[in-house]
């Protein structure tokens, strides 16, 4: 999978060329959560976890998610998977569109129940959690997310039509809980989340780039050091350490595929050379290009890689960064 989480047991449910609905089973080691940086998405985004716990970011908030429970991701929000169980989780992620989710309503109807919610400044999480009894509307929207995995999986007659109907079902609950829970940002809350936004976009559209504080800093009118200290407080990263898992992230795709040379991906990935891209690698996912690669199309069964902070030699490895690169970029 190559267009969002790369692992060995991401599995797209749906067809490529589906373009309004995507949804997405993953079996993810421990280990490999927490290496991903932010993904951005136009469409709305369901969470289902089958197997384990997974901590899921969205922006400046958090959910903590344990077996059987889901969430909502809202539309244009940047999020990312910071932290799972040892021994990996299990989960179901479906990525919908507006108009997927409107097709047949009349502009009333689409701005009443969807554009309301897809375009509020109020609302970027929440999370559904089961009830004892099965019969609330948080127990037949994570029904519905498990009924739609299911039926694009054994793709029976009339399977979209099936699908459609699950989706909207989902969809119906979450709007009843929203506007129960009728969440009002402060004006204050509204601008931080725009000046993190601002953050992530640029450093994403620009990870290829030889970048500086000064050049981060302006692009959002702070000085270095409170861009630093924003991005810090909000990501529980510098931007420096973000700005490597976006490289390492983007690197993946020409790494599995061996369409180049280390030198070749080192280049279109922002890196300085072949051997400061290896050794960037080994020190965010804890093993060396080549064992991960191996790992991936099954050449190994044990996973080399090592869940964030893990990596053997990483504080000496940090330290020596910080050698190598000028204080104003840190």
């Amino acid at each position: 999978m190559k267009e969002f989480f790369i692992g060995r047991r991401v599995e797209l449910l749906t067809e490529e060329q589906e373009k309004e609905i995507k949804i997405w089973h993953m079996s993810l080691e421990g280990a490999e959560i927490g290496h991903m940086a932010c993904r951005r998405t136009e469409a709305m985004t369901f969470l289902y976890v089958y197997r384990g716990q997974l901590e899921c970011q969205v922006e400046r908030e958090n959910a903590a998610l344990e077996a059987g429970e889901a969430c909502f991701i809202n539309s244009d929000r940047f999020y990312r998977f910071i932290k799972g169980t040892p021994q990996g989780c299990e989960i179901c992620l479906a990525e919908v569109s507006e108009a997927y989710l409107a097709g047949g309503f009349t502009d009333a109807l689409k701005g009443k129940y969807i554009t309301s919610v897809k375009d509020s400044d109020n609302i970027s999480l929440m999370k559904f959690v089961p009830t004892p009894r099965g019969d609330s509307d948080e127990d037949i929207l994570i029904q519905a997310l498990q009924a739609s995995a299911e039926i694009v999986r054994v793709r029976d007659a009339a399977y979209e039509l099936d699908l459609k109907g699950w989706m909207l079902t989902a969809w119906g609950r979450l709007y009843k809980k929203y506007i129960h829970f009728s969440p009002v940002q402060s004006k204050a809350a509204i601008r931080e989340r725009e000046r993190l936004v601002r953050m992530l976009d640029y450093l994403n559209r620009h990870y290829t780039e030889k970048l500086t504080l000064t050049m981060l800093a302006e692009d959002c009118g702070v000085s270095g050091g409170e861009y630093c200290r924003f991005f810090k407080r909000q990501m529980n990263l510098t931007p420096f350490e973000y700005l490597q898992k976006c490289r390492i992230e983007h690197s993946m795709h020409e790494l599995l595929e061996k369409s180049g040379s280390m030198s070749d991906i080192a280049a279109h990935c922002g890196f300085g050379g072949a051997s400061y891209y290896a050794e960037t690698f080994k020190k965010e996912m804890g093993c060396a290009p080549g064992d991960y690669r191996k790992w991936y199309r099954g050449d190994r069964e044990d996973c080399p890689v090592k869940a964030p902070g893990e990596a053997s030699g990483d504080r000496e490895r940090k330290v020596q960064i910080r050698k190598e690169i000028p204080p104003h970029l840190l």
